[in-house]
Formats: structure tokens, sequence, C-alpha cells
């Protein structure tokens, strides 16, 4: 052993440090703790394993292998793979840009081919079903189902750390991350555990983004350094989402995403600017999830005239106006739905025509203070959008008759809640029912017992029925737009 120019790193011999690179290249291609047996087929040193143990315990001795559990081989340290980084691999720079131009050559090759065994695996399928009458599925292989075995990140460098990720069936990915600050080793191990206890066992396919949002969030101000080990892990092509938010971050850490379908109607809980940003195609299924949440607003229609069911007597819906504030899909089946209760049904939307309208026996009205002034009962359908933020506030409800009732089946964030309280506490008799909670509602339980109720969480779409069809129509759109381009719903145009 020797000192470098610097006094301050000791520089391996010979024959030990080619035990160590032997160590650290076969466990970069297995993974697996490598013991003197096997150094012995990798060096072209002629040693006993007897004797390269001894030079193992040296080197473990000096802190660049360790041993995971008893009775396992070595692995390499933060300090070996240092020495790699410095020593070993600046030499394969070149190897490696050659090597990365012939797997571009080879990927666009086998890509071709996969091309052409899926359309005929296609056929043959077709073929199958024609001739026997019965359906026919063949499956092509799957390329990323190999699951996550260990994930190791080790400081190699200043500001330089190496990442290296163990899948199933011994395939090795290596990544150098640059990193701003050096961690400490406590942090790192931190990291590790969190990598490892997260996402161990899972396929690179179930890697989906809500786990990736998750693990950013739990990584705290190593937040950059998640991104990058989850950027070398996660290949997530689409997404199928229903209320949770995609945001930028979400969006950052995709790399390979290429779309978003947000199964129902709404989509405010997925970030359009970002989407856009990262070239994300985003789209909804409109129309998949409208009867179940016209079926709920009914429900709350008839809970709010019945008093919340509190023992006292109520009212009944026939006879009574409905006013519908939106009539898309949801709205056009509140409409059908109503009618079979016998109740008259008005509706306002500024890009509905009146004809349409007038030929589904809905009267047509021309603005939301018409709509409120002429309905005892009126149903919200408005998308949350800047126009419509806190658009429902004291002076729109202020207009409505003695009695009244408002449904919310849309979103919270087109309540001002401040004037609602304002105006519930004058107005005794008005009733508010909603299935998006209020950020108040606590409060509004207090001082509106049977006059208000909210569902605990926003269970509009929440049915079997709903869910099947809002997944299809999700499933279907994505492989739509992978295969023809079509992109009929999207939303960031």
């Amino acid at each position: 052993m020797q000192k470098t120019k610097g006094g301050n790193r000791m520089e391996l011999e010979g024959r030990k440090l080619k035990i160590l690179q032997a160590i650290i290249r076969n466990y970069l291609d297995t993974g697996e703790p490598v013991g003197s047996r096997t150094i012995s087929k990798y060096t072209d040193l002629n040693l006993s394993p007897a004797t390269i143990r001894n030079e193992m315990a040296d080197l473990e001795e000096l802190g660049y292998i360790f041993q995971p559990h008893t009775s396992a081989g070595r692995i390499p340290s933060d300090k070996g793979y240092r020495l790699y980084v410095d020593n070993m691999m600046k030499d394969k720079e070149q190897e490696l840009k050659e090597k990365e131009k012939e797997v571009d050559d080879m990927r666009e090759f086998l890509n071709d081919k996969v091309d052409k065994v899926e359309t005929l695996l296609k056929n043959m399928a077709k073929m199958l079903a024609t001739n026997t009458d019965y359906a026919a599925m063949i499956s092509a292989p799957q390329a990323r189902k190999n699951k996550v075995k260990f994930i190791q990140l080790s400081q190699v460098e200043d500001h330089r750390m190496l990442c290296v990720i163990v899948l199933e069936g011994n395939i090795i990915k290596n990544k150098i991350i640059n990193v701003k600050e050096d961690i400490d080793n406590e942090t790192l191990l931190k990291l590790n555990i969190l990598f490892n206890s997260s996402l161990n066992g899972l396929t690179l396919e179930e890697i989906n983004l809500g786990i990736i949002s998750k693990m950013n969030g739990q990584a705290g101000e190593q937040l950059e350094i998640a991104r990058s080990v989850l950027d070398a892990v996660a290949e997530v092509d689409a997404l199928i989402v229903r209320s949770d938010n995609i945001d930028a971050e979400v969006f950052q850490a995709a790399k390979n995403l290429k779309i978003v379908v947000r199964a129902g109607a709404g989509y405010d809980n997925i970030d359009l600017a970002a989407a856009t940003q990262h070239e994300v195609v985003v789209m909804n299924t409109p129309g998949q999830n409208a009867n179940a949440v016209a079926e709920l607003a009914m429900g709350l229609m008839v809970m709010a005239v019945r008093n919340l069911y509190n023992g006292t007597s109520g009212i009944e819906l026939k006879g009574k106006k409905l006013g519908i504030h939106a009539y898309g899909n949801v709205g056009r089946n509140v409409a059908r739905i109503a009618k079979g209760f016998g109740m008259d049904i008005y509706a306002y939307d500024a890009y509905c025509p009146d004809e349409k309208m007038l030929q589904e026996g809905v009267q047509p009205l021309h603005s939301a203070q018409e709509l409120y002034s002429t309905c005892d009962i009126v149903s919200l359908h408005i998308p949350a959008t800047p126009q419509t933020k806190n658009s429902i506030n004291q002076s729109l409800l202020n207009l409505m008759p003695q009695g009244a009732i408002l449904i919310n089946t849309a979103r919270k964030e087109v309540i001002n809640e401040e004037e609602l309280i304002l105006f519930m506490q004058e107005r005794k008799d008005f009733k508010y029912m909603t299935d998006v909670m209020p950020a108040a509602d606590k409060k509004m339980n207090e001082l509106f017992e049977g006059r208000y109720f909210a569902t605990p969480k926003k269970m509009g779409a929440q049915t079997a029925e709903a869910n099947i069809n809002a997944g299809i129509a999700a499933a279907k759109q994505i492989v739509d737009f992978f295969q023809n381009g079509n992109t009929q719903f999207q939303l960031n145009k």
C-alpha cells in the first residue's frame, strides 16, 4: 500500500486492485454478494480461494468491501465504488459511446421486429376466432415484468453518486447521479431503506405515478436524488387516474409518460400546463360516470326534502321546480331521472342550444340569475375554472325562493364557502347538500344541523358500473392513442 500525492487516500497494489475490480464487476453483473471461489474464476492471478479470502479480508478491513450478512459474500462499499469510478471507469467512456450507438441500432431493429410479431399474433387470434367460433386470446412476451430485487445508492466521489438497481433475472441497471451537495451516511442509509422498502418486489410496470409521487413526498430534502433514482427505475408510458393529484412533480418524475387519462369527466386534479410542458397528452372520459353522479344528485334531493331522515315530516319532489346549472352529460341524466319524479325542469348552459333542451323536455333559461330565482332546487354541474371558482356566492343564492335547496355534485371550488355560511346563517330555510366536503365542514355541521350534509369523500362516481365504464373507456382511449394517434378527448390542446 502507498499514499497518493494528496496524502489522504490509500492506493491499492496489484492483486488487491484486481480482486476489488473483479468483485465490483461481478456484483454489478449479478446483483449477488461475491465469494472467493467466484473471484478465482474471474481473475488471471491463479490464486487459491484461500489466498483470495485473505486479500478480501484486507479489502474489508480497508473499507472497500463489506459483508451484508453472516455467511454471505462481499459487496462493494461506497469507498470501493469511489475507487472504481476514479480509476477503472475513465478508460471506458469512449467504449461506452460506441456501445450506445450499437444499442440504439439494435433497439431500432428489435422494435421493428416486435411490431411485426404483434401484427402476426393479432392475425392469428382473428383466424382462430373465425374458424372455431370461440374467443381467442394470444399474449406476447412482456418485457417489463422483472421485479426489483435490490437498490443500492452509494457516494463515489464529491457531488457524484452511483445507483445500482438489481432486477429479477440478474438484470442490472447502473446510473451515475450528480448531486449539488454531498449527503451524510445516515441520510444515505435512510434513502436506501426508503427505496428498497417502497420498490422491492414490484415490477417496473407496477411502479406507477402514485408510488412515485408518494416517494417524492417521503424523500424530503433529498427530493432531487429520489427523482434521479426513480427516473432510472420507473418506465411509465401511460396512466389512468381517478381522484389522485397529478402535478408538476409527477410529470417531472415520469420521463417516459406520454398520456394521462382521467377516468371521469372532471380533470382539475391534473396540472394541464405541466402536462403540456412535458409533452404529455391529457384526456378524460366524458359521460362514463354521468348516470352514477345523477343518481347521487337525486338521492341528495330526496334526503333534503325528507329533512335528512330525522323523523319529521318532509315534502315531495313532485311538482317542484328543478334548475340544472350546466346541461352536460350529468345534467341531462339528472333531467331524465327527475322527469320520473314529476318535477318541472329548467336548465342554464351558455354552450347548449335551446333547441336541444326543448327536445328533451327541459325549459332553457339564459342566465344563472334567472335559474336561481326561478327554481326551488338547483343542481350544480359546472366545472372548476377561473371563471366559475367562487361564483356560487351570497348574492346569487339570495335570489332563491323560500325553502330552497342547493345540490353540489360538481366541485368544491365553485362555492364561495365564506359567503355560503353567512347566507345560511341569515336564511334558516335554506339547505345545502354536497358530494364535495367543504373546508369548513366541521363548522357547518355545528351551525346548520338538519340543513347541511356532505359525503365523507366524493362519492358521485363510486359505483361498480361507473368504475368499470370509466376504466374501460380510459384503457380504450390509451390503446387508440398509441395505435392510431387518436386525441379526440385531449384536454391540453
